[in-house]
C-alpha cells in the first residue's frame, strides 16, 4: 500500500522519522519496502539499529507487518483505517539483483536488497529474480536497455528459450543458446551483435527468461 498513514507523526523520534521518510520514499517510487540492510546503509547505521527503529515504527502503528520478514512490511492506508485491508490476492515480491548484460557478459546474481512486486498471476510461481538489462543485444526480442528481465532460476532449458548464463571469468549475460558437439553458442537477436562460442565447461545456465517489464514515460 502506498497511501501513508501519518496521524500523530510527532509521536516518533527524529531518527525514526528519518527511517519512516526513507521507507515512504522507496515505496512511493515503486521500489518496494527496503530491507533492514538497505535502511541501515542509507542512514549510516548497523542492521540491528535499523531493526530497532523499524520495530518501533511497527509498535506505534506507522507500518504493519504481514509476515515474519522485514521485506513483507507494508505502509498502512489512511483511507482504509489505521492498518488497511490486505488485498485478497497479495502481490508477489521478486528480488531485484544485479544488472544482466544484453551485450558483453558482466556482473553476477548479487542480492541488492530491493524487491519489485507483481500480481502473482503475471509470471507464475518459482524461484524468480528481477534483473536490470544493460545493453541492446536482444532488441530483436523487444528486450531493451533498462528493462527488467524476470528470470526463473532453473538449469534445464531448451534452445527456444532466452536464458541467463554465467560464463566463467566473464560474468552473466542474457542470450539464446545452441549446444554443439564441442561448444555452446550464445546467440543475440540484434544483428549488430555477433554470436559467441564458448567451451561448455565455462558456461553455466542460471535460469530462463519468463517476462520483461518496461517503464514508459
Amino acid at each position: 500500500m502506498t497511501i501513508i498513514h501519518k496521524t500523530n507523526i510527532d509521536q516518533i523520534s527524529p531518527k525514526q522519522r528519518q527511517v519512516f521518510d526513507f521507507i515512504e520514499k522507496m515505496v512511493e517510487s515503486g521500489e518496494g519496502f527496503p530491507t533492514l540492510q538497505v535502511i541501515g546503509d542509507h542512514l549510516g547505521v548497523s542492521r540491528n539499529t535499523a531493526k530497532f527503529h523499524v520495530k518501533a515504527l511497527e509498535k506505534k502503528g506507522f507500518i504493519g507487518k504481514r509476515e515474519q520478514r522485514v521485506s513483507d512490511f507494508f505502509l498502512p492506508s489512511e483511507e482504509e483505517g489505521e492498518w488497511g485491508d490486505l488485498p485478497k490476492q497479495s502481490a508477489f515480491r521478486i528480488p531485484l539483483v544485479a544488472e544482466i548484460s544484453a551485450g558483453a557478459p558482466e556482473e553476477s546474481f548479487d542480492q541488492k536488497g530491493y524487491y519489485v512486486a507483481f500480481d502473482q498471476d503475471f509470471f507464475g510461481r518459482g524461484d524468480l529474480k528481477a534483473l536490470r538489462v544493460s545493453g541492446n543485444s536482444m532488441t530483436g526480442d523487444s528486450i531493451c536497455d533498462g528493462d527488467l528481465a524476470i528470470v526463473n532460476l532453473q538449469k534445464i532449458v531448451s534452445e527456444r528459450h532466452i536464458v541467463a548464463v554465467r560464463i566463467e571469468g566473464e560474468g552473466i549475460t542474457l542470450k539464446r543458446i545452441k549446444r554443439g558437439p564441442r561448444s555452446i553458442s550464445l546467440i543475440p537477436s540484434n544483428p549488430e551483435y555477433k554470436t559467441r562460442e564458448y567451451d561448455p565447461q565455462r558456461v553455466e545456465v542460471m535460469g530462463r527468461l519468463v517476462g520483461v517489464v518496461r517503464k514508459t514515460s
